[in-house]
């Protein structure tokens, strides 16, 4: 029936994924032996340049000169050039300092197959990251990039929300995979381990297609998201298990066609579209679906979130078939994020042609629909908004769920739970 949402067939998705990525010997993550060399198949073997998964020796130069020979080297008809960090006996890692995987490339297309583990430093000074705490590991300017294989990247993140604690709120810390200027991305079948800060990070790249993937932080873990995406289009997310202490997938300012589809989310803030407009900055999103998704006790569920003083547009956003449960905010759109500045000019950001179809569950607040906008210069506030087949009840017994709009147009199905006949026309 339209709307309605199968819950025991997406926490089986969720359960099935967990497996998948925690069970080593499941089907796709196939071991990748040591004894992989380039003996002219286009393969790469680190082992072969040095590396050693001791979890001490520092391995960066060692991936380097390997990913030299790959970037240099062109596709042969039957085998992509291949970069191979293999699973080593007994499951030790590979320590990786700070670097970058620099392109553009001679092949069209390439592959970095990680079946090993890899962690980052465990000490935060200057010295053991070369005076770069903006990244972990970083792509810039390589298209065709398939990064897979079933291994795992750890950036030991407990040493900087320690250090975090006792610095200012905004302490530089590292993102642990970046990737900037990757057109045609390729991420699938890896997890990815407590980062210092955000788990990964899409920066101005267009066609990327992640999936299957495993992203874990504890909940309290300081922004820690699980995807941001930035300035990027044409972005696919599918069949992902995100439990961070931030936005399970953020998709931030000059993004469009971002498709977003079967994702666990817990614990975390949910999947938001922005924050948008910082410092008064111009910012735009565009074509957004997310559907088939699970909020599990998420601070938020399906959220679009603009600061005061900022100015740009929201457009064309569609969440549907999402199943809340337990989550906080579970439909939420806020033009006064963080609102702590007095005097802060109202959020000139247009929000328009918002869909709600087919959203259901519980709710942990009784608060279950939030429409805070602001008129801005426009003087329409949020425009479009379009509420249907939406159930969602409070998850304490005896507490009732509620609508809120402020400056919200829209309209609204008689059948909606709560009623959300504040949307003004």
């Amino acid at each position: 029936m339209k709307g309605c949402f199968n819950i025991t067939a997406t926490l089986g998705l969720a359960f099935s994924l967990f497996l998948i990525f925690f069970f080593p010997h499941s089907c796709f993550s196939r071991k990748i032996s040591s004894a992989s060399v380039n003996n002219g198949s286009n393969i790469f073997n680190v082992l072969d340049y040095g590396a050693v998964a001791d979890g001490k020796t520092d391995n960066s130069q060692a991936f380097l000169k390997a990913w030299s020979d790959v970037c240099g080297a062109s596709s042969l008809a039957s085998n992509m050039p291949t970069l191979v960090v293999p699973a080593a006996a007994g499951n030790r890692e590979f320590l990786l300092n700070p670097l970058v995987f620099q392109g553009p490339c001679n092949s069209y297309r390439l592959h970095f197959q990680v079946g090993g583990r890899i962690v980052a430093p465990d000490e935060t000074d200057e010295a053991a990251w070369r005076n770069n705490r903006q990244t972990w590991i970083a792509f810039f300017n390589v298209d065709g990039l398939s990064l897979n294989g079933g291994g795992s990247f750890d950036g030991r993140g407990q040493l900087w929300w320690d250090l975090c604690k006792n610095e200012d709120f905004n302490c530089t810390r590292p993102t642990a995979l970046y990737f900037n200027n990757c057109n045609r991305l390729r991420l699938s079948k890896l997890r990815h381990l407590n980062s210092a800060k955000n788990h990964i990070g899409i920066s101005a790249s267009k066609i990327v297609r992640i999936s299957r993937l495993a992203i874990a932080a504890p909940g309290d873990s300081p922004n820690t998201d699980g995807i941001d995406i930035s300035g990027s289009s044409y972005v696919r997310v599918r069949d992902t298990v995100i439990g961070t202490g931030d936005d399970c997938i953020a998709i931030n300012g000059f993004c469009s066609h971002v498709d977003v589809a079967r994702v666990a989310c817990g614990p975390g803030h949910g999947i938001s579209v922005g924050s948008l407009g910082e410092d008064g900055a111009y910012q735009t999103v565009s074509d957004v679906r997310v559907a088939d998704c699970v909020f599990n006790r998420t601070l938020s569920g399906a959220r679009i979130k603009t600061w005061q003083g900022g100015s740009g547009y929201v457009k064309n956003v569609t969440f549907e078939r999402l199943r809340m449960i337990d989550a906080g905010n579970p439909i939420i759109i806020n033009q006064d994020y963080v609102n702590n500045r007095t005097g802060s000019p109202p959020s000139n950001i247009q929000i328009s042609d918002v869909t709600y179809d087919g959203v259901s569950g519980t709710s942990s607040v009784p608060r279950a629909i939030y429409f805070h906008c602001e008129e801005g210069t426009s003087g329409n506030g949020c425009d479009g908004i379009v509420m249907k087949d939406v159930h969602i009840a409070a998850a304490a017994a005896g507490v009732q769920t509620y609508a809120v709009c402020i400056n919200a147009h829209g309209t609204s199905t008689p059948s909606n739970f709560p009623s959300v006949s504040c949307l003004a026309p």
